[in-house]
């Protein structure tokens, strides 16, 4: 229950106020810390001490006990076959790796920075005019056009350093191995 004093200040007289722990006013009272400890350990004894809470009556009856008895089927064969399998296909996949990186010429990732830099390149960005926040329904024009990843033809800065990106498909040729990109 609520009620509006005087001071128009709300009191609290529901249950939950009405403790030990708080003076009057329903303001805590300074060694909280210890009454509340105490308070506790009164609720926790007086449950226990409950007579609903002990043995009324002794009762006989009859009980059933089953055991499960968890047993394993172990073949070696098949342990080994399993295992073998594992190592074949991940040293597949390393190999697969190893020739990726070695036919490549380099590694990569797909981090953010990653899909950045191989997407910059002026071809695109006229292709994209008005359309760089990625609004959709994307315009046609842009869903239709052939793009390829490798060297851009007249991509270089500084002359001797190609640029590699993703670009319009007539204005990029093959990556060369080896070769040195910006």
């Amino acid at each position: 229950m609520n009620s509006t004093g005087d001071d128009g200040y709300v009191t609290t007289t529901s249950g939950i106020s009405q403790t030990r722990l708080v003076d009057g006013a329903g303001w805590l009272l300074p060694d909280f810390e210890t009454l509340f400890q105490d308070e506790f350990a009164d609720t926790i004894l007086s449950i226990a001490s409950d007579a609903i809470m002990q043995s009324q009556s002794l009762v006989t009856t009859p009980c059933t006990v089953a055991k499960t008895e968890l047993l394993w089927n172990y073949r070696p064969l098949w342990l080994v076959l399993s295992y073998s399998l594992g190592v074949v296909f991940m040293a597949l996949a390393v190999v697969m790796g190893i020739f990726a990186y070695k036919f490549n010429g380099y590694g990569t990732d797909m981090s953010f920075s990653s899909i950045l830099v191989t997407t910059r390149n002026k071809d695109l960005d006229a292709l994209a005019e008005g359309s760089c926040l990625g609004n959709t329904p994307l315009p046609k024009h842009l869903t239709e056009e052939r793009l390829r990843f490798g060297e851009l033809r007249d991509g270089g800065r500084d002359g001797d350093v190609k640029h590699t990106a993703f670009g319009l498909y007539e204005h990029v040729s093959p990556i060369k191995i080896g070769a040195l990109y910006s």
